[in-house]
């Protein structure tokens, strides 16, 4: 059985859907666990946390 056109499209979406996700998910969890090693200080939030100590 072959598939057209429109079944490629498809599938090319679900796959893109797919890898957004999990790109997603391990940036989620990157961030969890940079900012559980190395401390508020350093992490992408940083100078929010600083600003709101100081203040």
């Amino acid at each position: 059985m072959t598939h057209g056109d429109g079944y490629e499209f498809i599938q090319l979406g679900k796959h893109m859907e797919r890898a957004d996700k999990t790109v997603r998910t391990l940036d989620g969890k990157y961030a969890a666990v940079n900012m559980l090693s190395d401390g508020p200080e350093t992490s992408l939030h940083g100078d929010c946390h600083r600003s709101l100590l100081q203040h």
